[in-house]
């Protein structure tokens, strides 16, 4: 089932889900600056405000007061009018002009002129406030509240941008990117890629038969699920900078920048194992999951520095329906696919694993009857493994019952060793039943022959399993 995203004026009116602009009065009072060449002048405004609870930083002129805006900030400025060198008026202009600031900048200008026309080409400069330098410590405080009220406003207010900002990239329901957030940041990501180097690879992942879920245990459990599988995926993720975009229903894709094909499949095999390793508790009980994924990268295009997002998503959903065609629950890496086993790809070299010493000569014999295939053999466990590490081979074969380390436990170790992660299996059991072989068949294997087998016809089987692949 899909889900429609809400759409961006619709996250923009819900008061619901955003910050009212109100003054979020803050406990800590804004920092202070005053600007004033007499140090007495400087001496009785300081401890004034200093004793109101303001933290207060001085400069004595205009160049001063500018590197120690940029050293630390201040929000608030109260300076002279009348100072040597930048004046009262240039000084506000330079801040006016400076757009570096993390923040707005108050700007009271003091001084003993205070005619209409002083007043005016100050707040022309860009003042906020005009004070005679007259005025009672009482109204200083009072404008100091003002301008305290005003600085919380405007930060109340960049908070509810930056809230809807983020609502508009972000999926109500799971709180991952959505699919918005995936086109504008994946142009983003291709650039810093071409720019710096390396590779960056893309997951598309679809929970399997998630409407069977929703039809099942209802919609509520269904999002429940979903947001379990976010969850499961965050923590699966390695890095700070590898991020996951929720793309519409069940399909989600999983950025990993700066890494290649091979480290993408192993992702994508975490990830899938994760899903599908414990249930996910809804209120409705718990639910099965499992996920399909297709892995593809930029190092599979010709050239790399054409490829764009729309590129990227097709080639990996391609990949994705394979998974799904071939019977779900399972990673279809792109590239590597084709050179370990699709369509045109003869196979070449083949590891049976079997513990009975008998079976693995008839096996070896029967397969050897084709010249062109190098068949090599081990009795299971880690021997097992270590061997496909140094043999390499297109294809593995594995006994399901074997004791110490079964089948499904060796693939289970492979699918968890990048070096090891893509190499297609068939599995082997005595236990023909077809709810078995469907068991089987869900442990992302190719195929599963029944025992016993024609040794005459398994060579034939093996191929046509592998060509189907």
């Amino acid at each position: 089932m899909r889900r429609r995203e809400p759409t961006v004026g619709a996250l923009a009116s819900d008061e619901s889900v955003v910050t009212q602009v109100q003054p979020a009065l803050v406990d800590i009072a804004p920092r202070v600056l005053l600007v004033d060449d007499d140090e007495i002048v400087i001496e009785r405004l300081r401890d004034l405000i200093a004793a109101a609870g303001f933290e207060v930083a001085t400069a004595s002129d205009g160049t001063a007061a500018l590197a120690e805006l940029k050293r630390q900030f201040a929000p608030i400025v109260i300076l002279d009018r009348s100072m040597p060198g930048m004046d009262g008026l240039e000084l506000t202009r330079a801040i006016r002009a400076d757009s570096t600031y993390p923040g707005y900048v108050y700007i009271m200008l003091c001084t003993a002129h205070d005619s209409e026309d002083e007043i005016l080409s100050g707040l022309e400069a860009g003042a906020d406030d005009y004070l005679s330098k007259r005025v009672s410590g009482a109204q200083l405080l009072a404008r100091l509240a003002t301008a305290r009220r005003i600085l919380s406003l405007e930060h109340s207010l960049k908070l509810v941008i930056e809230e809807r900002r983020r609502m508009a990239m972000t999926d109500a329901l799971t709180g991952a990117h959505n699919r918005r957030y995936f086109m504008s940041h994946m142009r983003r990501e291709l650039k810093r890629t071409r720019r710096l180097g390396g590779d960056l690879s893309l997951l598309m992942c679809d929970l399997d038969h998630f409407k069977h879920i929703n039809d099942r245990h209802g919609h509520a459990a269904g999002d429940e699920v979903l947001v379990e599988f976010v969850r499961r995926v965050q923590k699966s993720l390695p890095r700070e900078y590898d991020w996951c975009a929720r793309m519409g229903g069940e399909e989600f894709a999983i950025v990993l920048p700066q890494t290649p094909l091979t480290g993408a499949a192993t992702v994508a095999e975490k990830i899938r194992l994760v899903v599908g390793a414990a249930p996910m508790l809804t209120s409705a009980g718990v639910v099965e999951v499992t996920l399909s994924v297709g892995v593809t990268s930029l190092s599979v295009f010709p050239d790399p520095h054409t490829a764009t997002p729309e590129q990227l998503l097709s080639r990996a959903d391609d990949c994705l329906y394979t998974s799904k065609n071939h019977g779900r629950d399972r990673v279809t890496v792109d590239g590597i696919a084709a050179q370990t086993g699709s369509a045109g790809q003869p196979l070449k070299s083949l590891l049976y694993v079997d513990d009975d010493a008998d079976i693995r000569e008839i096996v070896e014999m029967s397969l050897s009857l084709d010249g062109d295939l190098k068949v090599v053999t081990s009795d299971g466990g880690e021997r097992a493994l270590l061997k496909m590490r140094v043999e390499h081979p297109d294809l593995v074969v594995l006994d399901v019952m074997m004791p110490g380390m079964d089948g499904p436990t060796i693939l289970k170790r492979m699918r968890a060793d990048p070096e090891l992660a893509c190499i297609p299996v068939i599995f082997m059991t005595a236990k023909a039943r077809t709810s078995e072989i469907g068991r089987l068949r869900e442990l992302s294997t190719i195929g599963v022959i029944a025992k016993p087998f024609d040794p005459m016809a398994l060579g034939k089987q093996v191929r046509a399993l592998w060509e189907a692949r």
